[in-house]
Protein backbone atom coordinates (compact mmCIF):
# COMPACT_ATOMS: atom_id res chain seq x y z
CA UNK A 1 0.00 0.00 0.00
CA UNK A 2 2.96 2.73 0.67
CA UNK A 3 4.45 1.82 -2.79
CA UNK A 4 0.82 3.57 -3.90
CA UNK A 5 2.10 6.67 -2.73
CA UNK A 6 4.82 6.85 -4.41
CA UNK A 7 5.59 7.27 -8.40
CA UNK A 8 6.34 3.87 -9.12
CA UNK A 9 2.96 3.12 -10.72
CA UNK A 10 2.99 6.02 -12.94
CA UNK A 11 6.87 5.45 -13.89
CA UNK A 12 6.10 1.66 -14.48
CA UNK A 13 3.11 2.64 -16.88
CA UNK A 14 5.44 4.97 -18.44
CA UNK A 15 8.47 2.43 -18.84
CA UNK A 16 6.02 -0.03 -20.48
CA UNK A 17 6.22 1.91 -23.84
CA UNK A 18 10.26 1.67 -23.77
CA UNK A 19 11.04 -1.73 -25.14
CA UNK A 20 13.97 -1.94 -22.73
CA UNK A 21 12.03 -1.45 -19.69
CA UNK A 22 9.25 -2.92 -20.61
CA UNK A 23 9.74 -6.53 -18.29
CA UNK A 24 10.48 -4.99 -15.85
CA UNK A 25 7.60 -2.51 -15.80
CA UNK A 26 5.35 -5.59 -16.39
CA UNK A 27 6.83 -7.16 -13.58
CA UNK A 28 6.39 -4.23 -11.02
CA UNK A 29 2.49 -3.82 -12.27
CA UNK A 30 2.11 -7.83 -11.49
CA UNK A 31 3.70 -8.04 -8.20
CA UNK A 32 1.37 -5.24 -7.19
CA UNK A 33 -1.56 -6.23 -8.79
CA UNK A 34 -1.63 -9.28 -6.77
CA UNK A 35 -1.83 -7.63 -3.37
CA UNK A 36 -4.84 -5.38 -3.07
CA UNK A 37 -7.80 -4.45 -4.55
CA UNK A 38 -6.59 -0.67 -4.06
CA UNK A 39 -3.31 -1.32 -6.10
CA UNK A 40 -5.30 -2.80 -8.59
CA UNK A 41 -7.83 0.50 -8.98
CA UNK A 42 -4.81 2.60 -8.78
CA UNK A 43 -3.12 0.72 -11.64
CA UNK A 44 -6.36 0.20 -13.70
CA UNK A 45 -6.96 4.17 -13.08
CA UNK A 46 -3.45 5.43 -14.26
CA UNK A 47 -4.27 6.72 -18.17
CA UNK A 48 -3.13 4.65 -20.74
CA UNK A 49 -2.38 1.52 -18.01
CA UNK A 50 -4.51 -0.93 -19.05
CA UNK A 51 -4.40 0.34 -22.70
CA UNK A 52 -0.44 -0.32 -22.44
CA UNK A 53 -1.12 -3.97 -21.27
CA UNK A 54 -3.62 -4.71 -23.78
CA UNK A 55 -1.30 -3.64 -26.81
CA UNK A 56 1.86 -6.09 -25.25
CA UNK A 57 -0.61 -8.68 -24.48
CA UNK A 58 -1.14 -8.91 -28.21
CA UNK A 59 1.66 -7.34 -30.02
CA UNK A 60 4.83 -7.86 -28.30
CA UNK A 61 7.28 -10.34 -29.45
CA UNK A 62 8.77 -11.70 -26.27
CA UNK A 63 6.45 -14.08 -24.87
CA UNK A 64 7.42 -13.86 -21.30
CA UNK A 65 6.38 -9.97 -21.39
CA UNK A 66 3.32 -10.63 -23.19
CA UNK A 67 2.11 -13.14 -20.12
CA UNK A 68 3.16 -11.39 -17.50
CA UNK A 69 0.70 -8.54 -19.18
CA UNK A 70 -1.60 -11.35 -19.08
CA UNK A 71 -1.57 -12.24 -15.79
CA UNK A 72 -1.60 -8.56 -14.24
CA UNK A 73 -4.71 -7.69 -16.62
CA UNK A 74 -6.04 -11.08 -14.71
CA UNK A 75 -5.44 -9.49 -11.74
CA UNK A 76 -6.98 -6.28 -12.29
CA UNK A 77 -10.34 -7.77 -13.12
CA UNK A 78 -10.96 -8.03 -9.20
CA UNK A 79 -11.94 -4.27 -10.04
CA UNK A 80 -15.19 -3.70 -12.00
CA UNK A 81 -13.55 -0.31 -13.26
CA UNK A 82 -10.82 -1.89 -14.94
CA UNK A 83 -13.19 -5.05 -16.55
CA UNK A 84 -15.14 -1.24 -17.97
CA UNK A 85 -11.76 0.07 -18.81
CA UNK A 86 -10.75 -3.26 -20.77
CA UNK A 87 -13.75 -3.61 -22.92
CA UNK A 88 -13.60 0.07 -23.95
CA UNK A 89 -10.27 -1.02 -24.94
CA UNK A 90 -11.62 -4.02 -27.00
CA UNK A 91 -10.68 -6.75 -24.46
CA UNK A 92 -14.06 -8.27 -23.53
CA UNK A 93 -13.03 -11.44 -22.08
CA UNK A 94 -13.50 -10.11 -18.85
CA UNK A 95 -16.98 -8.20 -19.54
CA UNK A 96 -17.97 -11.27 -20.98
CA UNK A 97 -16.95 -13.70 -18.24
CA UNK A 98 -18.73 -10.97 -15.42
CA UNK A 99 -21.71 -11.10 -17.06
CA UNK A 100 -21.78 -15.25 -17.62
CA UNK A 101 -21.28 -14.85 -13.48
Amino acid sequence: ELIAQTNAIPLAVRLMSSPGEQLAAVSLLLELSKNSLSLCEKIGSRPGAILLLITIKYNTTDSMVAEKANMTLNNLVKCPKNIKIMAENGLLEPLLSNLIE
